[in-house]
């Protein structure tokens, strides 16, 4: 009976129970991404937005919808069923629409097909016919072709006719087109049209040196082999070039990159007269970068144009951006340099000109040039860390304007012209707004187009609080969020769980209203848990310094900082000190696992997902800018291993791994089971199957139920 009764309780408590003072209480269904009801708690936007020069357009139901820019009040029908067949032939509608070159033209996205249509929406310039099972699809500018890779060959693309495939070669083991380097530097893309149209500029990776990983998929009766190409750190990694095809002659040359091959090359850039491709090279150790010149006619270098370098890392992410067409004498490059990611202003030798934007604040976006090449807009956190603004400044005054002011998080649209910006913001108390700012001679003018309804207006939410900390050195502000019940009862004592990352690329607390109103802490709060997060050092968006102190040391100055937050809940009369908990994923699961084994007497429950427990088991990119070779940093490997360290479990830690992943993979909690059996703890395990570094989908409900129940039956101990 009394387990009966407890089941119960925990289900009221995980599916919602009965409102409090006519509130609605929140359930997994309505909070995680993928259940059955979170699209009811999302704050309503437009769906798939876009500005041409002239018009904003959008999609309402199965209707796309245009607003001149003049006056945005003024919507009118686009593209309808009717319209749309009537032009096509298609019962489908397009599912996305984006501007075509210049603005010239619309892109309309068809399952099987991809239309170039006029900028009314009234007329066909061209249809072009995918490859199935394609990946993105890149427009050439002017000559009417599109590019297009399929089962890692590249095909060009005319209109009414067969996709024509220009490397024949093409397969698992030498891959043309796609992104290389394992998605890192900031790397989108894999193909690169000229200004001109004519030339397309790929990559063409070479991965038959690297060992194959084995993957299985146990979906089949007989489970079956899915190798992934994994490079480890310290071991071979794949070779990369780049190929330059003609679209007049139908050859490929290739740049003569050189030796040695294991280099890293990101940030293509094409000058103005398509005669010449700019591209970063860096060098395996990524502590240095080379801006090079290559002759696209013959693949020769032309010259060195500048260095990089850094004791640690560098990481460029940005092309440069080629100024004054005609006369090619300069280019901006955003750069880390100065510890901070600003525009710098290049002659076009690389003699550093002037730095036009300074201060201790990063550019987070960069959205392009004024057609005279006067101003650069960007987006940027200067006014807080957890905040973006839109912003331009003055070339080659330096002088700077924003251009949003509300105290939010600001994402920004622009269209091709840079003449008009669709703006959506929302913060802690805005759910969501969108404003439509046009250039009005030199001046920005704002039209809000939509504000957003409070979603969850009629819920009971818990306190949500954000503060400031001091890192564990004294010397930078940690930002953090707070979320716990409401009524807490004088002298009551709440189990508490630190939700953390910690590591490079990420910034869990931002002024959003996804941060800070939505999520699994708000339902755990409500189900009387206090859930706290802090950005540590080595997270993104606050400068290199801050991110870089953890070099070939990960996991002890983040373990730090986040100690020091939990020194703050200690100081709150609510926190229970014998109940605190840890839950975090992937880069999170490796300090979930080690505060859990360095910090046992603080932490009595953790769940560890995806979580990377040697890494020298992670891949080559990101693991050796990181902590550099095993061969070359043995003691910082052998610090952070944390298979040498699974006798130090004492409390409750579940391991959570899909299967198939191919971030983090299955090895890693596999192995620490293995370590921990040798060493006599016990550690809890949960798979996913056919899931990859992360569970997505309805399952994710699945998943976080399962982490909720974890929690109650081992740190609020509900279960007797």
């Amino acid at each position: 009976m009394k387990k009966t009764l407890s089941v119960s309780l925990l289900l009221i408590l995980l599916l919602g129970g009965k409102a409090t003072a006519q509130m609605k209480t929140f359930t997994l269904d309505q909070l995680i991404p993928g259940g059955k009801e979170s699209h009811t708690i999302v704050p309503e936007s437009t769906a798939l937005p876009l500005l041409t020069n002239t018009h904003f357009i959008y999609k309402r139901d199965n209707i796309w919808v245009a607003a001149p820019l003049s006056d945005v009040s003024k919507h009118r029908p686009f593209l309808t069923p009717d319209s749309w067949k009537s032009l096509t032939g298609e019962e489908e509608m397009p599912y996305a629409i984006s501007p075509g070159a210049k603005g010239s033209y619309l892109i309309a996205y068809h399952p099987s097909f991809v239309y170039h249509i006029s900028n009314d929406g009234k007329q066909i310039l061209a249809k072009y016919k995918s490859v199935p099972g394609g990946d993105k699809l890149y427009h050439s500018t002017e000559k009417g072709a599109i590019s297009q890779s399929a089962n890692h060959k590249v095909y060009i693309i005319y209109p009414d006719a067969e996709p024509q495939e220009i490397t024949p070669d093409g397969s698992r083991e030498v891959v043309y087109g796609e992104v290389p380097h394992r998605n890192e530097f900031g790397i989108n893309d894999g193909m690169f049209w000229s200004p001109g149209g004519r030339l397309l500029a790929f990559y063409r990776m070479d991965q038959s040196m690297v060992t194959d990983y084995p993957l299985v998929n146990t979906a089949a009766r007989i489970s079956e082999h899915t190798p992934i190409k994994y490079p480890m750190a310290g071991m071979a990694s794949h070779h990369v070039t780049v190929g330059i095809y003609d679209l007049e002659s139908q050859k490929t040359i290739y740049l003569k990159t050189g030796a040695p091959e294991d280099r890293y090359f990101t940030n293509l850039a094409w000058s103005p007269d398509d005669r010449y491709l700019y591209i970063d090279e860096v060098n395996r150790e990524q502590n240095h970068c080379s801006l090079v010149m290559y002759d696209v006619r013959t693949g020769e270098k032309v010259r060195e144009i500048l260095q990089e370098t850094h004791p640690k890392y560098i990481e460029p992410s940005d092309p440069i951006i080629p100024l004054n067409s005609k006369k090619q004498d300069s280019f901006l490059r955003l750069s880390r340099n100065n510890g901070f990611k600003h525009l710098i202003l290049f002659t076009k030798n690389g003699a550093k000109s002037k730095q036009l934007t300074q201060g201790e604040w990063e550019i987070t976006d960069f959205h392009g040039l004024s057609a005279d090449h006067k101003y650069a807009y960007f987006t940027c956190n200067i006014n807080n860390p957890t905040e973006r603004q839109v912003a331009r400044v003055a070339i080659p005054s330096g002088k700077m304007e924003l251009i949003t002011s509300v105290p939010a998080y600001h994402t920004a649209l622009f269209n091709p012209g840079l003449t008009a910006i669709f703006d959506r913001f929302s913060s802690q108390t805005i759910p969501g707004q969108e404003d439509i700012y046009t250039l009005k001679g030199n001046k920005w003018k704002k039209e809000t187009f939509f504000k957003s309804e409070n979603p969850i207006a009629d819920f009971r939410l818990p306190n949500v609080e954000r503060g400031i900390i001091k890192d564990a050195s004294g010397k930078y502000d940690l930002h953090y969020k707070i979320t716990y019940p409401k009524d807490i009862k004088p002298g009551e004592k709440l189990p508490t769980i630190v939700y953390v990352y910690g590591g490079p690329h990420a910034q869990l607390v931002t002024n959003s209203w996804n941060s800070l109103n939505r999520g699994w802490d708000i339902f755990m709060a409500q189900n009387g848990y206090v859930v706290f997060t802090v950005d540590s050092r080595g997270s993104a968006n606050r400068g290199l310094e801050f991110e870089n102190v953890t070099f070939r040391r990960l996991g002890e100055v983040e373990m730090a900082d986040q100690m020091k937050g939990v020194e703050y809940l200690l100081s709150l009369p609510f926190v229970d000190p014998d109940r605190i908990g840890v839950h975090g994923w992937s880069y999170g699961g490796f300090m979930t696992t080690n505060l859990m084994l360095t910090h046992s007497d603080i932490f009595k429950v953790g769940v560890a997902g995806g979580p990377v427990m040697d890494w020298s088991m992670y891949e080559v990119m990101y693991g050796e800018r990181y902590m550099d070779t095993p061969q070359s940093n043995p003691e910082g490997y052998d610090a952070n291993n944390l298979l040498k360290r699974a006798g130090d479990l004492k409390g409750r830690l579940l391991l959570i791994h899909g299967d198939l992943d191919p971030t983090v993979v299955w090895q890693h909690s596999i192995q620490f089971v293995r370590a921990a059996v040798d060493a006599g703890t016990y550690p809890d395990y949960m798979v996913y199957p056919g899931h990859e570094h992360n569970v997505r989908g309805p399952q994710r409900v699945h998943l976080y139920f399962t982490i909720s129940r974890y929690f109650d039956d081992h740190l609020k101990k509900i279960w007797k």
